[in-house]
């Protein structure tokens, strides 16, 4: 039987990186069928994108009139495949690149692995060094423990995957019966945090979350780069909404006293207040960024 794999492409005022990505995933040594999402760009990049997606008849485009964020968009992709009966969904941010095997690496574990959940790549950065192969979640910081260097590639000298609590939004695979089950990506969010969320309620269903050692991305992070100060920003704010949303009581008393003690280090680190004014934001449940979402 031939598995159906769906790669979700969310794309916002970046064509390029999305036309790159889609070139790669054209060469993999599988059949995948991208699905784009576009997150309300600018008319000159979605007519860059359209003229590239216009003649690739494999390509499945969604352009969408508001932008609510990165779950609200990856999303509308997720359901487009749940509703078109694909097996597999890898979900995959622009800026990513990928080998050829990646995504056969991806699928060949995801039905080998102890009921997998989530199943991520080995994540590197610009120097070429790993900056992501799963994390920890914190309730009673709201941050995660990355493994990642040296750390990570020692974990995974004997091992071919490592079991992790957290996969990292930029690339993870996961089959359709597991969203059937567990629901669409937390859209509460709009930028960060959201896939910790995800990855939480994976497990509590019983599934469980893996890095694998043969599967690897290039991660250069440029999905929101062309809004300045906007992921700083949700990192703040999201983490108090993260630890409201999931903590138990225990975590939650421990978070009261320990955030303003780590507001004030990094407060004097950047010279700013901004850590406690974008927190407060958590607290209150503003967004100082729901301009982009009109």
């Amino acid at each position: 039987m031939n598995e159906r794999i769906a790669a979700i492409i969310l794309n916002y005022n970046n064509s390029q990186d999305t036309i790159t990505l889609l070139q790669q995933l054209a060469k993999q040594t599988i059949t995948v069928t991208p699905v784009v999402i576009d997150n309300h760009s600018k008319p000159e990049a979605v007519r860059k994108l359209k003229a590239f997606v216009s003649e690739q008849p494999d390509v499945k485009l969604i352009e969408l009139t508001k932008n609510r964020g990165y779950a609200t968009g990856n999303n509308q992709g997720i359901q487009y495949a749940l509703d078109h009966n694909f097996d597999y969904l890898c979900i995959m941010n622009n800026d990513i690149t990928i080998k050829e095997e990646l995504l056969s690496d991806l699928l060949e574990a995801t039905q080998m692995l102890d009921n997998p959940g989530l199943v991520g790549p080995l994540v590197y950065d610009d120097l070429h060094k790993v900056s992501f192969a799963g994390a920890n979640i914190n309730l009673k910081t709201g941050r995660d423990e990355r493994y990642e260097g040296k750390q990570a590639l020692a974990m995974l000298d004997k091992n071919d995957f490592l079991r992790t609590e957290m996969v990292l939004g930029a690339c993870m695979m996961v089959k359709a019966t597991v969203i059937k089950k567990v629901g669409l990506i937390p859209e509460d969010y709009f930028l960060n945090y959201e896939e910790s969320e995800w990855a939480l309620n994976i497990l509590k269903a019983g599934y469980q979350n893996y890095y694998i050692k043969s599967a690897i991305i290039h991660h250069v992070g440029r999905s929101m780069a062309t809004v300045k100060g906007v992921g700083a920003y949700f990192m703040y704010r999201n983490r108090v909404i993260f630890v409201k949303r999931n903590a138990t009581w225990q975590q939650k008393l421990f978070f009261t006293f320990f955030l303003p003690l780590s507001l004030t280090k990094e407060a004097f680190k950047v010279k700013s207040l901004k850590p406690f004014v974008f927190s407060w934001d958590g607290v209150i449940g503003r967004n100082r960024y729901a301009y982009l979402q009109k």
